[in-house]
């Protein structure tokens, strides 16, 4: 068999595969090709698993995104499988080779000033109390809806979530002024719902009333508020302000401290 060059073999792929490259695919693999064999110096046919490792680890030294290494490494495992497929090499290097994870994208939340502002947002009790609620507890809005007035301990200023992710219970805080708020919107209330938030009707608070109100929120601030965002709120300004991570952890009810750790690129 006649030995061919890496630019031969490159040539050909392109070739056969260019009803299926726009010419800014093909630009973006000859410059994969050109930093890849520069930079381990071999034959096609002579690539080793640990040399295509070798590489990725030489992109991160470089600070290349996370998004361009996956990239660069799916036309580097297409141009292996063609050469596998075609007889060119006996095993392919590139196979067992996993793409770099993506980064979950950074969690937004308000900055103080956005916060007062969302603060001026509210046109009763029933809404400052629950924007106060969502940004002093960091829960989500299913446990939001499912909070009832027995897993309140009011001198401990504590609520008891009792349908967290994963059936599992946690403790979560509220502050003195949070408590005021919730006292003087339940104050005007005369219902018997065990609820802690109600519709107008007495039956407990629904998504699309939850939905209404953070639209209208969305509306007077000009920027996006959801009960998400005020969850990341609240942990992003805990960890602003020194926090432990494994104490956020806990009161976001988290299981993974990973998902916890988005937060500190946040600082």
């Amino acid at each position: 068999m006649q030995v061919q060059s890496n630019q031969d073999v490159i040539d050909r792929f392109l070739f056969d595969n260019q009803n299926k490259l726009s010419e800014l695919t093909v630009k973006a693999y000859k410059t994969m090709f050109n930093q890849f064999f520069s930079f381990i110096s071999k034959r096609f046919d002579e690539v080793k698993p640990n040399d295509i490792r070798a590489w990725l680890s030489h992109l991160d030294s470089l600070e290349r995104g996370t998004s361009t290494k996956r990239n660069k490494l799916s036309y580097l495992k297409n141009f292996y499988n063609y050469c596998y497929e075609e007889g060119l090499i006996e095993r392919d290097p590139a196979k067992n080779i996993l793409k770099p994870k993506k980064k979950p994208p950074l969690p937004q939340y308000l900055k103080i000033d956005q916060l007062e502002k969302l603060r001026q947002a509210p046109k009763n009790k029933f809404q400052k109390a629950m924007i106060e609620t969502f940004y002093d507890t960091g829960v989500r809005a299913s446990e939001f809806l499912n909070i009832k007035l027995l897993d309140i301990n009011w001198a401990n200023r504590e609520i008891l979530i009792t349908n967290g992710k994963g059936k599992r219970q946690r403790v979560v805080l509220f502050t003195e002024y949070c408590k005021e708020l919730l006292k003087d919107y339940l104050n005007d209330r005369e219902d018997h719902s065990p609820y802690l938030f109600i519709n107008t009707l007495g039956e407990p608070l629904g998504y699309h009333i939850l939905t209404y109100n953070f639209l209208e929120f969305t509306e007077f601030c000009s920027f996006k508020v959801t009960p998400l965002i005020l969850r990341h709120t609240f942990a992003s300004h805990l960890l602003l302000k020194g926090m432990p991570i494994r104490a956020i952890q806990s009161l976001l009810g988290h299981e993974k401290i990973e998902n916890t750790e988005v937060y500190t690129r946040l600082l």
